[in-house]
């Protein structure tokens, strides 16, 4: 799949975006529709990318060691109580937690920049 500019293959999954709404809107993904099947958008807008690569039958996506098509409207889809869906909410639940890290991440360096500056300041 390209996205700005870059090509993401089947297995790299990326995220742009990382607050509270890119979170929130992931968190939506895990519960299952109406017909009972999970989905996930491969491309999430400016929050999240997920990898695909076309195969013999068709576009794909890569979690793992486990494959999920992709259909035509460009969603990854698992049957509620399969395998699959388990691994696909397993993939969601990560993305969000690497989210959440960078966040907290960011959070610290933001707070340790601010702290030099008021050493500075009082020096």
């Amino acid at each position: 799949m390209r996205k700005n500019g870059e090509f993401y293959n089947a297995g790299e999954n990326a995220f742009h975006r990382w607050g509270k709404k890119a979170r929130e809107k992931l968190e939506n993904y895990l519960k299952p529709n109406d017909k009972g099947y999970y989905i996930l958008p491969v491309d999430g807008g400016k929050y999240w990318t997920i990898g695909t690569s076309t195969g013999q039958y068709g576009e794909f996506a890569k979690y793992k060691d486990t494959y999920f098509s992709v259909n035509s409207w460009g969603f990854i889809y698992a049957k509620e109580g399969t395998e699959k869906a388990e691994i696909l909410l397993n993939m969601i639940k990560s993305l969000i937690e690497q989210m959440k890290k960078y966040q907290e991440k960011l959070e610290e360096e933001h707070e340790r920049s601010r702290s030099e500056e008021e050493e500075e300041e009082t020096c």
